[in-house]
């Protein structure tokens, strides 16, 4: 899933059949080549199941506890692992029974999303410490966040006849200041998976074929100081 410039790994791992939901994650040490299980809030072995996405550069981990909930929905505890101890400390959703945390900066800002209800569609969050209530964001899914507390993620896309998102970057300011801008794609929608230190971003956009549209790789710019996108 991860890697970090320590060279730890951040892996997920399944039964033998690799089918539904995952065992467990994992920090794998290169070195001494061993792995070591993140632990859940409950006893070893029972409860539910830690999913992990994203590791920082201090070896803290954010991701979520999962259990299933039915055939086709699961139940989301937003969750990050603390540096060196591996010790879980689970975020508030701010009142609903839904959330997951996909990424952790080393400033302690964490992104991810919440919703309603299991299975139903998500809204993008941020928490600004690991203490902190949610902050709702204007979009569906905040997937990175860097260390200039600049935020990528996703919102709906109603308008497109290919694809329901397009990429975004929000920058929280101080007090309620947040800062919104579509980073731009080809009238069909995009989506944006990762951001670096410097503010550019990479994922992917929808583009126009010959019969059918397709994606293709796609980077932007950070976004200008007068609110333009960047650059698709």
């Amino acid at each position: 899933m991860d890697i970090n410039n320590a060279g730890t790994v951040l892996v997920v791992g399944t039964d033998s059949t690799g089918v539904g939901l995952p065992v467990g994650s994992y920090l794998w040490d290169p070195a001494a080549r061993t792995y070591t299980a993140l632990p859940t809030t409950g006893p070893s072995g029972t409860g539910p199941v830690p999913i992990a996405r994203t590791l920082n550069e201090r070896g803290g981990v954010a991701g979520g506890l999962v259990s299933p909930v039915s055939e086709q929905a699961w139940q989301h505890t937003a969750t990050v692992w603390e540096p060196g101890t591996l010790v879980p400390h689970t975020l508030s959703s701010g009142g609903t029974t839904d959330a997951f945390a996909t990424d952790r900066n080393e400033k302690g800002m964490i992104v991810g999303w919440r919703t309603n209800a299991p299975g139903a569609a998500p809204t993008a969050v941020y928490w600004p410490s690991a203490d902190a209530l949610p902050v709702e964001l204007p979009g569906r899914v905040a997937f990175e966040v860097n260390d200039r507390d600049q935020i990528v993620g996703i919102r709906a896309f109603p308008t497109s006849s290919a694809f329901p998102f397009t990429a975004v970057m929000w920058e929280p300011g101080r007090g309620s200041r947040l800062r919104t801008t579509d980073l731009g794609d080809e009238g069909l929608g995009s989506y944006v998976n990762a951001v670096n230190s410097s503010g550019r971003s990479a994922g992917y956009v929808v583009a126009a074929g010959e019969q059918t549209p397709y994606n293709a790789g796609g980077w932007w710019n950070p976004p200008r100081r007068g609110g333009c996108p960047g650059s698709c």
